[in-house]
Order: C-alpha cells, then sequence, then structure tokens
C-alpha cells in the first residue's frame, strides 16, 4: 500500500513538470521479473502495468525505456525521463544524491 501511495505522490509532482507532454517516460531496468522484463520485445510486468494504468487514468501515453539502473535517478534529475520505476531502496548514499 506504501508504494502505491508513494507511486500516486511521485506521478503528482511529474504532473507539474510534464505538464504540456502527451506522453510520460518511465525508465526501468527490465531484468527483474515479474517487476519489469521483456515479453515478445516489449517491456512487461508489474511496474509497467502500474505505471500505464495510472497514465491512462491521467490521459497520458506511456513510454517505457530500458536502462541501466545506476543510471535511472540520473536520467530522472536531468529531463531524459520523467519518472523511474524499479527496485528501489532507500540508502545513506542516495540521500547525497
Amino acid at each position: 500500500m506504501k508504494k502505491i501511495l508513494a507511486l500516486i505522490c511521485a506521478f503528482c509532482m511529474i504532473l507539474g513538470c510534464a505538464a504540456f507532454a502527451d506522453t510520460l517516460t518511465m525508465g526501468t531496468n527490465a531484468a527483474f521479473p515479474p517487476y519489469e522484463y521483456y515479453e515478445d520485445g516489449v517491456i512487461v510486468g508489474i511496474d509497467a502495468e502500474i505505471a500505464s494504468a495510472i497514465c491512462e487514468k491521467l490521459g497520458y501515453d506511456l513510454e517505457i525505456l530500458d536502462m541501466d539502473f545506476n543510471g535511472l535517478i540520473a536520467a530522472v534529475a536531468s529531463g531524459k525521463i520523467d519518472f523511474a520505476m524499479a527496485g528501489m531502496t532507500k540508502t545513506p548514499s542516495a540521500n547525497r544524491t
């Protein structure tokens, strides 16, 4: 439940940055079934389904990019992607980012 609430909060913040976009871009590392993985050349999984449902509800299209896990936070910070969904844990080193 906490993860879903955190995702909803994150999407609300994303909306401020992507207010004029028709598509939101999600970054993930698609090597962790059942959360995100390739099936017939398409990224699928629990995180993809959650992101797709939220985007559909908000009226956005969803683009999912497969990228290196260690580059996800930097990709969000630089604007390359609008948000990241992957198994992330808060660590002391993450606090410095």
